[in-house]
């Protein structure tokens, strides 16, 4: 294991999770402590808080730096490339809409542009159970949460988004219990 290059692949990706993560907590406190002239809807503000959540996941992901034996440059982009896309999707989802536009209206045109970077973030954390041959049921609910992006893309109805981001709720949730008894 190269310790220099692994420490500088670590410092890079805590500081842009870290970034993403107070990017959306300033936003979540803005809207909390009634900083923002508008609310954003009810399933915006489920996925940001689902989006919370995936952050400390993301936390855990740290780990795979370890295991990396050799980097190069190809490698070191590849390996910050999921954190990367995944700052984006949260600079996205941080908008709140403006005093003159519909909440919901507002949302499903941020819609598309977010689930198609958090599918970017789906195929690189399948990506890495590939590469690292840690495939198992984790990567499979993965895949699904995937796939589930995609629904979301292909409909523009705010309804099924409204209902789909429960159903992604009980995912990451049986994720997280699933990581947590280490099955």
């Amino acid at each position: 294991m190269e310790n220099e290059t692994t420490l500088l692949a670590g410092f890079m990706f805590i500081t842009i999770i870290t970034i993403g993560l107070g990017n959306l907590l300033l936003t979540l406190s803005d809207i909390v402590t009634g900083q923002t002239k508008t609310l954003p809807s009810a399933t915006h503000l489920a996925w940001m808080v689902l989006l919370l959540l995936g952050y400390f996941g993301f936390y855990w992901d740290t780990t795979y730096v370890l295991k990396i034996e050799t980097w190069n440059y190809t490698g070191f982009v590849a390996f910050l490339s999921g954190p990367v896309l995944l700052l984006f999707a949260t600079n996205l989802l941080s908008r709140v809409p403006s005093q003159d536009q519909d909440a919901k209206e507002f949302y499903i045109s941020q819609s598309d542009r977010f689930f198609a970077l958090m599918i970017g973030v789906q195929v690189w954390v399948v990506g890495l159970d590939i590469f690292f041959e840690s495939s198992t049921i984790h990567t499979w609910i993965d895949i699904a949460i995937g796939a589930t992006y995609a629904l979301l893309i292909a409909s523009g109805s705010y309804k099924l988004h409204s209902g789909v981001v429960w159903v992604m709720a009980m995912l990451m949730i049986g994720r997280m219990v699933l990581e947590a008894t280490g099955l």
